[in-house]
């Protein structure tokens, strides 16, 4: 072949194949982008431009929201019928329906806009722009006869668009639906002060550097996590309705309530919350915006019921992996005292023998024990002893490895164990501190709190006519 001919085949395939690679390849997003604007609903519509809303909810009440700057950035609020925040993420969701909506067709020769649900019945959707400019408005009518699409028109226009049923299903929304349910707007890591009131027993903390202390009714250390705790479950609480104008017996509800909140920080204005009781499946509450709402009765369920719950009521942590020996001390009618160790096939036991499983699991559950309440800040003698702690009743201690083989292991956690307090409770003492706790019965499932618990669950099933003591 010509040398010529070759060069100028070779040219001409570049140029076929760069025609390829920039318009079929790298314009097709392009091209679709052309596309799709050219079939929108409102050409050159800006969610992000949008100052307010007005529409009818699908419960038959017409609405209208604007953007409000707030603390926490922009917020969105009802001017009509009603003054309110409204949910951000709902709003921004329909201004965004209305940027994406597109026409999948144009009905030729449309008949009269009631034929289509566009007259009287419509659902009209107005929009105002945060910059001033010319105000939109369409309407929604009634579906298509065939087909998932909804007839839309919008105003200054007789053209009639079939749109896609699911785009315009953002706007059946009811009144409920459009308001903020958060009853808190604050940051929890901008909070550094927290009050609390339960029908008149009151716990106050402040944020000191990276954790909390309570300072009333008495000055301890507060257990941060709960604290953080509290704060993240405040800033979740949601309406389950909402109550405009409560009635007289349902605003005296809140008279003797479940619980205040008051709230607090540098640059915060103080938020205040109040619980009532549960009654008819709901509580009632009353938020910083003044208005009432209805909760879940399960609101308050595993929140703390008074300000010892607040405090640090951790008895032993560490970490089960690195315990290598137990120690059982039983003087509950006669003394006997059970020692385990760790070795390579696992848990046993000396002067008894337990159910290596069961040591496993004592242990795993002093790794993490927490006691369900405060007793008292200390305790005589006397007291202590008539509560089964002097002597205690079961002392359970676990060590980890020892640095050497003549030294004793490092103990990693011991518990005093007395006689059944409160409640149900069993009456508790880390020998580190004065306190008298509470802890839960339950932890008898898994660690033994008298001897004959010992015996009844924690033994391995003992030879024929053989005693284990």
């Amino acid at each position: 072949m010509n040398p010529r001919t070759t060069g100028i085949l070779f040219l001409v395939a570049c140029a076929l194949g760069a025609f390829v690679y920039f318009y079929e390849i790298r314009g097709e997003p392009e091209r679709l982008r052309v596309a799709e604007s050219s079939r929108r609903i409102l050409p050159g519509f800006q969610a992000s431009n949008v100052g307010g809303i007005e529409l009818m909810t699908n419960d038959g009440v017409s609405v209208e929201i604007a953007r409000a700057e707030g603390p926490d950035g922009s917020r969105w609020e009802f001017t009509r019928p009603l003054s309110a925040a409204a949910d951000p993420f709902v709003v921004e969701s329909l201004a965004s329906g209305l940027e994406r909506m597109l026409s999948e067709r144009i009905l030729e020769d449309p008949q009269p806009p009631d034929v289509y649900g566009l007259g009287e019945s419509a659902h009209p959707v107005r929009v105002e722009f945060v910059d001033g400019a010319e105000e939109v408005a369409l309407r929604i009518g009634a579906g298509a006869p065939v087909g998932e699409h909804t007839y839309v028109s919008t105003e200054g226009s007789d053209d009639v668009h079939l749109v896609n049923s699911f785009a315009v299903n953002a706007f059946d929304k009811s009144l409920y639906d459009l308001r903020e349910k958060r009853i808190f707007f604050f940051d929890p890591e901008e909070i550094d002060s927290v009050e609390l009131n339960w029908g008149g027993t009151r716990a106050r903390l402040q944020r000191e550097g990276a954790g909390w202390v309570m300072v009333q009714p008495l000055r301890a250390t507060a257990d941060s996590n709960t604290v953080d705790e509290v704060l993240s479950r405040l800033s979740r609480l949601r309406a389950e309705s909402f109550l405009d104008e409560p009635s007289v017996r349902q605003a005296e509800g809140l008279a003797t309530p479940d619980l205040s909140v008051r709230l607090a920080g540098e640059g915060q204005a103080p938020i205040e919350l109040t619980v009532g009781p549960a009654t008819g499946g709901v509580r009632l509450a009353r938020g910083p915006e003044a208005s009432f709402s209805e909760v879940s009765p399960e609101a308050l369920d595993g929140f703390p019921a008074g300000p010892n719950q607040l405090r640090v009521l951790g008895l032993t942590s560490f970490d089960p992996e690195a315990a290598t020996q137990l120690e059982l001390v039983f003087r509950d009618g006669e003394s006997v005292v059970i020692r385990a160790t760790k070795g390579e096939e696992g848990w046993s036991s000396e002067t008894v023998e337990m159910e290596p499983e069961r040591i496993e699991g004592v242990v795993l559950a002093l790794s993490d024990l927490r006691a369900r309440d405060i007793l008292a800040e200390s305790m005589g003698e006397r007291e202590l002893e008539g509560l089964g702690l002097v002597p205690p009743r079961v002392t359970l201690r676990v060590h980890g490895a020892p640095a050497l083989d003549s030294e004793p292991g490092l103990l990693l956690g011991e518990v005093a164990l007395g006689s059944s307090g409160p409640e149900g409770g069993i009456v508790a003492l880390d020998p580190t501190r004065p306190i008298v706790f509470s802890v839960p019965a339950e932890i008898g499932a898994d660690v033994p709190v008298s001897l004959e618990a010992l015996r009844n669950r924690f033994l391995a099933p003992p030879e024929e006519g053989s005693d284990p003591f």
